[in-house]
């Protein structure tokens, strides 16, 4: 498969791996309240975790429309990075909690097959390493930002 088929290709693999935490999390969630108590303090509810995969994903496409448009895909690689360290992460908890974490199966299965698509890509541009960390930390402040905005918004209509 070349890179630009792969391109069209990743929203599809970033969903599988998001479904699996919308299947899994709320379960997960049940089975450790004194977790969800200690560091979520209820803020990561199932609604609000659905409607900001929603949001990414939504602007995942964008980002890919604008990628084609402009004949450049730097920035989006730099998603696909992201995506690979978010998945780092997932195994990361797994270890810390000594317990499955929503999404780690999809996730190692999906991140290997993005980290052999795009290699030969990241080798040809080292650069796109280090972008990918500015990359995750807006994806880190969106997330954030969105959380916050659901909360608020249904603080105000209760």
């Amino acid at each position: 498969m070349d890179l630009h088929s792969f391109f069209l290709l990743f929203p599809s693999i970033f969903m599988l791996h998001e479904l699996e935490e919308i299947l899994l999390f709320p379960r997960f969630m049940d089975r450790n309240p004194q977790l969800q108590r200690r560091l979520l303090s209820g803020a990561f509810t199932p609604f609000r975790i659905n409607v900001i995969i929603y949001q990414e994903f939504i602007l995942l496409l964008i980002v890919l429309g604008l990628s084609i448009y402009f004949e450049s895909f730097d920035f989006y690689l730099t998603i696909i990075i992201a995506y690979i360290y978010h998945v780092i992460g997932h195994v990361f908890q797994s270890i810390i909690l000594r317990q499955y974490i929503p999404g780690v199966l999809s996730g190692i299965i999906t991140a290997g097959y993005c980290t052999y698509q795009i290699y030969d890509a990241v080798s040809a541009n080292y650069m796109l390493l280090a972008y990918s960390f500015v990359t995750l930390l807006i994806i880190f402040v969106n997330i954030a930002v969105s959380f916050k905005m659901l909360q608020r918004m249904q603080e105000t209509s209760e």
